[in-house]
């Protein structure tokens, strides 16, 4: 029941994010295409990687692997206030 639940959570993650991206792209405007694509595909890995600690997952890593995971989240989220700012640029 447990996987089963996660597969569901992963799965509503994709759909939600599909749906958001949608209307997200409506109102980011021009460029709403080319950051929502970005920001829907960050988001989705964010999603799944924050399923992936919570379900214990990562809980056995440490090290090397656990730094590189936390630097890719971190250039995630960077990544994505990134296009944010690009598309403000991009509507003035």
């Amino acid at each position: 029941w447990r996987e089963f639940l996660l597969a569901i959570i992963i799965g509503a993650n994709l759909s939600v994010s599909v749906v958001l991206m949608g209307v997200g792209m409506r109102m980011l405007g021009a460029l709403g295409a080319s950051v929502g694509i970005g920001i829907q595909t960050a988001t989705w890995m964010l999603g799944g990687q924050g399923l992936g600690f919570a379900s214990g997952e990562w809980a056995g890593v440490s090290g090397r692997a656990r730094k590189q995971i936390l630097a890719a989240i971190v250039c995630l989220v960077v990544a994505v206030l990134i296009m944010i700012r690009g598309n403000l640029l991009g509507a003035s």
